[in-house]
C-alpha cells in the first residue's frame, strides 16, 4: 500500500471521472461550432420575422413568402385547373355517349312509327280507292 502511496496511483473511480469530463469537454468543443450556426439562424429567423415594411407595415417574411410562392401558387393553379378540366371533358364525354345512346333509341322508335305510319296511309288510301272503286260499281250506269 505504501508503493501506491508513493507513485501517487489515483483510484479506479476517479480515473473514470476524469476521463468523463475530458470527454464532455471534447465533445462540447466539437459541438460548440454547430450550436453556434443553430442559434444565430434561429436569431436571423426571429429578426426577419419581426422585421416591418415601412410603408405597408407588414411583416416582410409575409412579402418575402409571398414572393416566393407566387409561381409556385401559379402553377398549381394552372395544373389543378387543367386536371379539372381533363377530368371534366371525360365526364362530359360520358354524358354525350349516353345522351347518344339514348337518342339512337328514340331514332329506331321513330323510324319503326313512321313505317308503322306510312303503313297505315299506304293501307287506308288503298281502302279509299277500293271503296271508291265499288261505289262506282254499284252505281247505276246510265245510258242516256
Amino acid at each position: 500500500m505504501r508503493r501506491a502511496e508513493s507513485i501517487n496511483l489515483k483510484p479506479h473511480s476517479e480515473i473514470r471521472n476524469s476521463m468523463a469530463a475530458i470527454r464532455t469537454q471534447r465533445e462540447i468543443r466539437q459541438r460548440a461550432p454547430w450550436w453556434l450556426v443553430a442559434l444565430l439562424v434561429l436569431n436571423f429567423g426571429l429578426m426577419t420575422y419581426d422585421a416591418r415594411d415601412a410603408e405597408t407595415k407588414q411583416r416582410k417574411i409575409r412579402s418575402l413568402a409571398q414572393t416566393i410562392m407566387y409561381p409556385l401558387q401559379q402553377g398549381t393553379s394552372s395544373t389543378s385547373g387543367w386536371i379539372g378540366g381533363f377530368f371534366g371533358r371525360i365526364t362530359e364525354l360520358r354524358r354525350a355517349s349516353t345522351e347518344n345512346e339514348q337518342l339512337r333509341k328514340r331514332v329506331t322508335d321513330m323510324e319503326a312509327e313512321l313505317r308503322d305510319t306510312r303503313e297505315r296511309a299506304a293501307e287506308a288510301t288503298r281502302l279509299e280507292e277500293s271503296k271508291t272503286s265499288v261505289a262506282e260499281l254499284q252505281s247505276p250506269v246510265c245510258m242516256c
